[in-house]
């Protein structure tokens, strides 16, 4: 029971965290699936780019969703990120390493804080 209730938390996290991201992204391209397990920590992410034929499949193998300092905002703090392009997968994860801190993402989106708050 209580992972079938998980299973449909997490199916209207995806749908709405899919629109915020789309809003947040469009200028990239369209994501097309997003699947958000909340048991597992993980993100899957089918994304159509601009300019790209086919759609790229975005992993994040593991993430951590905190309060930011003086629990001001949310953090996610993000695993490894697999791609479905290996060159893509090197980029996302140089730049995740060199430019986040500690791999810290502040959620600067006021739907998408929302939307994740209800994870944690």
């Amino acid at each position: 029971m209580l992972e079938r209730l998980r299973q449909v938390k997490d199916k209207g996290l995806s749908a709405a965290l899919r629109l915020a991201l789309n809003e947040k992204l469009g200028r990239y391209g369209k994501i097309t699936a997003l699947r958000l397990d909340t048991g597992a920590h993980q993100l899957h992410v089918d994304v159509l780019l601009d300019g790209e034929p086919g759609e790229t499949t975005l992993t994040v193998e593991q993430y951590d969703l905190l309060r930011g300092e003086n629990n001001q905002g949310l953090v996610i703090i993000l695993g490894q990120i697999a791609a479905s392009r290996p060159w893509l997968e090197r980029m996302i994860n140089d730049a995740a390493d060199s430019l986040l801190d500690n791999r810290k993402l502040p959620v600067e989106h006021p739907a998408l804080a929302k939307v994740l708050s209800m994870v944690l």
